[in-house]
């Protein structure tokens, strides 16, 4: 009876390490006669990013991007019959191989750098959501594919080759190698997170009314936060928003409550979205270039709430605003509370992320909202003093253009201030 007793202890402890040391796919019936090997895109190995950054290189703001943005860390592949998982795999490159499975019908879901694990379910899989990257993106951005149906044959089964990397692939049976459907291109992955970026703030001073050239000649203190961006995105599906639990920089004054959170009742302000003050540029009126551009990874937000200007109501749009103080002959001007600053001294100007316009050449209509795996660079024209608040976010006091380079990148052109007509 001891060495009964002994030898089930051992079996338990050799069954605990080995549930430790391995990521076992659940036990289901069937033999597992094949396998499936997936290659992938975009793929790089660079370092992370900071929220602040040189965007000056032309790929930082055209399709693409700086190369953190494309880092595939960790790989995973879920195959399914049904909704039943009969293999998984997982890898720190843009390709995973010989992942066991059974033949037949099967769906596959693939997923970079987003850490899941082993889910049985597909539909707990493609329930899953996730948050807004850390800062650095040092385990890189999470970035998706939709689900794809195969059917895998006995053997070795390969996915996202060209025919020459396919030929050149060693099979355990040379005669059970098939090269699936795949239009002979490896996989694209697609980011669940947008960028939005302030590219570039200058003072166009000349335009400067005559009346506030004399109360102020230059502005310092720079700083940018985000507001309304979602706290959660979900991984698949035509949309990704959740248009929930909006997240925002720091308290900025908004009396129209422009964003959720304006009150000091609510959450406590996300770090992520909040970058200040900024070092400056060393040309005069030169508020942001695109080497010291802030830059912030968000979530989808496709809300309808444009707010009523109430605390049971305020509005869910995504916006980035701009602050700074207003100085004349070195010195921080004191004279302009209520009317241009608040009571700190600051003016601000707000931008509605991706509000009006027409992006070429695709014919895409700037409609407000923002979307995955998209680029947001605005470029912002100060014409003038700003507001004490970021109150009101509207057109009737910008002058926006939006284009697109390519269907991924949206630059944003936005002219704070008219400026004077010669008579």
């Amino acid at each position: 009876m001891k060495i009964f007793k002994v030898l089930l202890v051992v079996a338990i402890a050799l069954g605990m390490m080995a549930c430790n040391n391995e990521q076992d796919v659940p036990e289901i019936s069937g033999e597992k006669d094949a396998s499936i090997s997936i290659k992938v895109f975009p793929s790089s190995n660079s370092p992370g990013l900071r929220s602040v950054g040189d965007l000056s290189d032309e790929d930082a703001t055209t399709s693409p991007g700086l190369f953190a943005e494309s880092a595939i860390k960790q790989l995973e592949v879920w195959v399914f019959s049904g909704d039943v998982l009969t293999g998984y795999g997982t890898a720190a490159a843009a390709e995973v191989t010989n992942i066991e499975a059974i033949a037949g019908a099967s769906t596959v879901v693939v997923v970079a750098n987003a850490g899941i694990g082993i889910i049985a379910s597909k539909e707990d899989l493609l329930d899953e959501v996730k948050e807004l990257p850390a800062e650095g993106i040092a385990d890189g951005l999470v970035m998706t594919a939709e689900p794809f149906d195969v059917i895998l044959m006995a053997g070795n089964n390969y996915y996202g080759y060209t025919d020459a990397e396919f030929n050149a692939k060693e099979a355990l049976d040379p005669s059970k190698k098939t090269h699936l459907a795949d239009g002979k291109t490896a996989l694209p992955l697609v980011r669940v997170n947008a960028r939005v970026a302030l590219v570039s703030a200058t003072v166009n001073y000349s335009a400067v009314p005559a009346t506030q050239k004399e109360v102020f000649d230059e502005l310092k203190d720079v700083e940018v936060a985000m507001f309304n961006v979602p706290k959660e995105t979900y991984l698949f599906g035509a949309s990704l928003a959740k248009n929930a639990d909006f997240q925002y920089g720091v308290q900025w004054p908004s009396p129209d409550f422009s964003y959720v959170g304006a009150l000091p009742a609510v959450a406590a302000p996300n770090a992520l979205l909040d970058e200040g003050p900024l070092t400056l540029p060393t040309t005069l009126h030169n508020l942001i270039e695109n080497t010291n551009a802030p830059y912030f990874y968000v979530n989808e937000n496709t809300s309808t709430v444009v707010g009523d200007k109430t605390a049971t109501t305020p509005s869910q749009k995504m916006i980035i605003v701009l602050r700074a103080k207003p100085y004349k002959d070195g010195d921080p001007v004191a004279s302009l509370t209520g009317l241009y600053t608040d009571d700190a001294g600051y003016t601000y100007y707000p931008v509605w992320v991706n509000k009006d316009g027409i992006a070429n050449p695709s014919g895409v209509v700037g409609d407000g909202n923002v979307y995955r795996n998209t680029q947001y660079n605005v470029t912002l024209t100060i014409n003038g003093l700003g507001r004490p608040s970021i109150d009101p976010v509207d057109k009737a006091f910008l002058d926006v253009k939006v284009e697109v380079k390519a269907w991924e990148v949206v630059n944003q052109n936005v002219v704070w201030g008219t400026p004077p007509v010669a008579p």
